[in-house]
């Protein structure tokens, strides 16, 4: 077809889509942060299958990152810090220091000094059908998974000032960060297209070709410049703690959207767990590596914790799980706390600082839809013959508590 030679098969990129190529200098601030043996310590919670050793060479005083397997390409080089401890990082560096503020032991300002950020998922309003996290039952109202992120974190905004913190926002609902939009990302649409589909879109008709490009391009928008954009928000506040606030789904059958009984399940993310297909490119192995000098594993994994227990504590609802040897994520609390698993997600990545996803209650559970449906309320209501609180409030108050309980000292 003539139309298919106007799109040539790239070459194997060294970058993810719309990724610039890192400036690895930006990490000489955390020259000598670490030791060897913290450095070893640190990398399986990033590459749990230990592929990042592949592009390293690593020595009793030094480690060298390489682009290439052949290690022919060198990137950068991280000096360690000697044996007996590690240095502080020197004011100035890329990202926020390591670690956060320990809350007050105020019993009214428990979070006294925090500076959080909420990070509601999704855009919404026009944006949301193309984003493809709305839906409806029938007749029945719209569910728009970025006004149930907006609301909720409406009530975790107040919980959390009301214990003290200062809180931030990355977005406003129905409002893209970005001031890109779809028609921007048409050469990256088609290199991630022949990436993605190269055998669906050598096999359709011109319109289907155009039709599944339009669909690669509101992609990249809503799921890569969006939350690029969002990232340049976060890097600017310097939050202690960034909350990345979302619901989830359980899946369209082929007729579409319907409803599901007792299908509830609970995540929260983590950063980690990088693919081994995913190292292969530079701003992947850039990324694993300022998230591993940041330091920030404990404290969100001690957040996460913490608002787990509260899940368990108020909905009780089942684990995700994600099967044996899941590449996409690792179980991150060794078994200690079921709901959190570590995630090599676009946002955990490029936000700065500890960053922790809720991944909350699914919208096409039966119960959940129904409760969803009842929007805000005060107090409690009859749904299905019994009496539940508003779910948003619910759902903010698991994690503001949880919040609190982490930072108490």
């Amino acid at each position: 077809m003539a139309f298919l030679a106007l799109f040539v098969f790239p070459a194997q990129a060294k970058l993810g889509v719309l990724a610039e190529q890192p400036d690895w200098l930006l990490l000489d601030g955390y020259q000598g942060t670490v030791t060897a043996e913290e450095f070893k310590s640190r990398v399986p919670r990033y590459s749990s299958d230990g592929a990042l050793y592949q592009y390293l060479v690593v020595g009793d005083d030094r480690v060298e990152v390489y682009s290439d397997k052949q290690k022919q390409v060198r990137l950068w080089t991280l000096q360690f810090a000697g044996p007996k401890a590690s240095a502080p990082v020197p004011s100035g560096t890329l990202t926020v220091n390591p670690g956060a503020p320990a809350a007050s032991d105020a019993n009214d300002k428990p979070l006294a000094g925090l500076r959080i950020c909420l990070d509601p998922g999704h855009i919404g309003g026009d944006w949301a059908d193309m984003e493809e996290r709305h839906f409806r039952i029938g007749k029945g109202p719209w569910v728009d998974e970025a006004t149930l992120n907006f609301e909720t974190c409406k009530w975790i905004d107040q919980g959390l000032k009301d214990a003290g913190a200062e809180v931030f926002w990355t977005k406003q609902l129905g409002v893209p960060v970005t001031a890109k939009r779809p028609a921007d990302f048409v050469r990256q649409a088609i290199t991630l297209m022949w990436r993605q589909d190269e055998k669906k879109a050598a096999r359709s008709p011109e319109a289907g070709l155009l039709k599944l490009l339009q669909w690669y391009q509101e992609l990249i928008f809503y799921r890569v410049a969006e939350i690029q954009a969002r990232a340049e928000v976060v890097q600017e506040l310097h939050p202690d703690l960034t909350l990345c606030v979302h619901y989830n789904a359980f899946g369209w059958s082929k007729r579409g959207p319907r409803l599901y009984k007792g299908v509830n399940r609970i995540v929260i993310f983590v950063h980690g767990s990088y693919l081994a297909s995913e190292l292969e490119n530079d701003d992947m192995k850039y990324g694993l590596f300022r998230k591993l000098l940041e330091n920030n594993a404990a404290t969100e994994s001690r957040v996460a914790d913490a608002i787990g227990r509260q899940v368990a504590k108020v909905w009780d609802f089942p684990a995700e799980q994600y099967g044996d040897g899941s590449p996409t994520a690792s179980a991150a609390s060794a078994g200690e706390m079921p709901y959190v698993w570590s995630r090599n997600l676009l946002a955990n990545r490029l936000y700065p600082g500890p960053v922790v996803f809720t991944e909350g209650p699914f919208m096409d559970d039966r119960l959940m839809y129904q409760r969803i449906i009842a929007g805000d309320y005060d107090g409690e209501q009859s749904i299905a013959g019994k009496k539940y609180r508003s779910i948003y409030r619910e759902y903010a108050e698991i994690v503001v508590q949880g919040v609190i309980d982490a930072y108490r000292k």
